[in-house]
């Protein structure tokens, strides 16, 4: 239940701190007092989007705080799945700014507003005026029947199951699309690959071509300079070096003796002559060996193209990412093999993913129609004791097409007034009044099944009166022996059923303040006959509102 509500510079409120009682509480007050902006600011704290100009005028921040009392183990759960310590209550903050942000706590733990929107669903039901045309909707009128039936244990595992159904679904349709595309390509890379395989591509294979083809290229340069050296060492037609030098030593070995500076210098040319004849019989071995064959080169070159041609294609530098390439294609081929292992897998799990949903589908169905006699049942007994004795109400089933989150059902709700009369769809057959009696009608039954705590009524009971007002607030009380009821109301026969009486008033000093208590018998014998006599307190009024007090 609602412990208790702060609000600071909220609309008119200045600042309230109310703390609200169990049971039912009818809400009066002036009209623009700020009734119905109490409860307004309530809806905040389930996470409503910020109207910065909501906040009171000249004040940077606004903030609604509530205090619920509540035992329910989904509660703790949800408090544990998003990481939240449970204090003895749960405290709901909300600061709405005037730049138009807002921050959302719960149990001062920073949450987001669906979080907020989430918990507030299992904590209260606000019923506002507009809140009537809601009824007419299909799929609140499912929401209404499963909460009837209590339903939303498995809702929640069929939802899971469509959802989990769903994702297999868009990854079937996204592999499938990307194993067309795949195929298409299919001949192009295994063309790729073919190529790439039959060039047999070796490891750093283009640089010890290029070197070699380079050598080719000046091969008979090389050989010449090779042939330019033995002739110039040891010239057969003539006098060459090597010759020169030995000469040169065994002329002179006489003198070299006599003269150790010469001998020094003779040493060094035998050591010359030994590197001459080194140097002539390597180049001579080295011009022996090179051949040269013009294929080679050009086989070099056809290769080099082949290689240089399949770098550019690629858009690689080297024989290594070239081979990296092909690597990569051929895991491509293979994962199309694997991609349609993958599809038929998961058609399989497709398969049982829609057989089992379909069954959890047909059971949720079968439980919402055993539900609906009752239902309808029930809310025939309430609305024929708001003075509708005809009354007709049904609840239609619609098989859909198509499974949806909810599962096979589209539902409608038919209602007829008046004694024999057709029934109708509930948007074609009922007035604004008995939209409201059909409304508190359902409210009524849910309250007995606890889905919440605390029900929240601004005006339902409008565009009713009489005998109907004095059993709306029957209603009310009845509904309040069961869960906490808050209602704003106009009619002194609904706010004299409250188990309890708050006023709200409009405080005028500098500016304007909405201010709320509880009253006293004293003070609710007054309130209650203002809402008889309108303009002005008479003594009939006081005394019809002691006896709509009592009873």
């Amino acid at each position: 239940m609602l412990k208790s509500i702060f609000i600071q510079d909220f609309a008119l409120i200045k600042k309230v701190n109310f703390s609200f009682k169990s049971g039912y509480t009818a809400i009066t007050g002036e009209t623009g007092a700020g009734k119905s902006i109490m409860f307004e600011a309530l809806q905040y704290l389930t996470g409503k989007r910020t109207d910065s100009s909501i906040i009171r005028k000249g004040q940077p921040k606004a903030v609604i705080e509530g205090e619920f009392i509540c035992k329910n183990d989904s509660i703790d759960d949800f408090l544990a799945s998003n990481e939240v310590d449970r204090f003895p209550s749960i405290i709901i903050r909300r600061e709405l700014r005037i730049t138009g942000r807002s921050r959302g706590f719960l149990n001062d733990t920073p949450v987001s507003n669906s979080v907020l929107k989430d918990l507030c669903l299992m904590l209260f039901d606000i019923h506002e005026q507009h809140e009537l045309l809601g009824i007419l909707s299909a799929s609140n009128q499912l929401k209404y029947l499963d909460n009837f039936a209590e339903l939303n244990g498995l809702i929640s595992v069929y939802s899971i199951a469509f959802n989990d159904l769903k994702t297999l679904q868009i990854q079937f349709e996204k592999l499938t699309e990307q194993e067309r595309k795949a195929n298409l390509e299919k001949d192009y890379f295994e063309f790729l690959v073919d190529e790439l395989d039959k060039a047999n591509l070796v490891d750093k294979e283009d640089i010890e071509l290029t070197k070699r083809f380079e050598f080719l290229e000046n091969v008979k340069d090389i050989k010449s300079a090779f042939n330019e050296i033995v002739e110039t060492i040891e010239n057969k037609g003539g006098v060459g070096v090597l010759n020169s030098v030995h000469q040169l030593v065994s002329k002179n070995t006489k003198a070299a003796n006599q003269y150790e500076p010469l001998n020094v210098l003779f040493g060094r040319l035998k050591e010359l002559e030994i590197e001459l004849t080194d140097i002539f019989q390597e180049a001579e071995s080295e011009m022996e060996e090179i051949e040269f064959n013009p294929n080679e080169k050009e086989n070099i070159e056809d290769r080099l193209d082949l290689i240089n041609s399949l770098m550019s294609k690629h858009q690689v530098e080297t024989t290594e990412e070239l081979k990296a390439v092909e690597i990569s294609l051929v895991d491509q081929l293979n994962s199309l093999s694997s991609m349609s292992k993958q599809i038929e897998a998961l058609e399989i799990e497709i398969k049982s993913g829609k057989t089992d949903l379909m069954q959890k589908a047909v059971n949720l169905s079968k439980l919402r129609k055993n539900a609906a006699q009752n239902f309808d049942k029930q809310i025939v007994e309430v609305i024929k004791d708001l003075g509708m004795p005809y009354a007709q109400f049904k609840t239609v089933f619609d098989e859909l097409k198509e499974l949806n989150t909810k599962g096979l059902d589209s539902i409608n709700f038919m209602f007829s007034a008046n004694k024999g009369g057709d029934i109708q769809e509930l948007s074609k057959a009922a007035s604004g009044g008995e939209l409201s009696r059909v409304m508190l009608s359902i409210k009524s039954i849910l309250a007995s099944k606890k889905a919440v705590e605390t029900l929240v009524f601004d005006e339902i009971d409008s565009g009713v009166s009489g005998e109907i007002a004095h059993r709306f607030g029957k209603i009310f009380s009845r509904i309040g022996e069961k869960c906490q009821v808050l209602a704003i109301t106009h009619l002194p026969q609904v706010a004299a059923k409250g188990h309890h009486h708050a006023h709200v008033s409009k405080l005028i000093t500098d500016d304007t303040e909405t201010a709320i208590k509880y009253l006293d018998d004293t003070e609710r014998v007054e309130e209650t006959a203002k809402l008889i006599s309108a303009e002005k307190l008479t003594n009939a009024a006081l005394e019809n509102a002691k006896q709509l007090l009592k009873a």
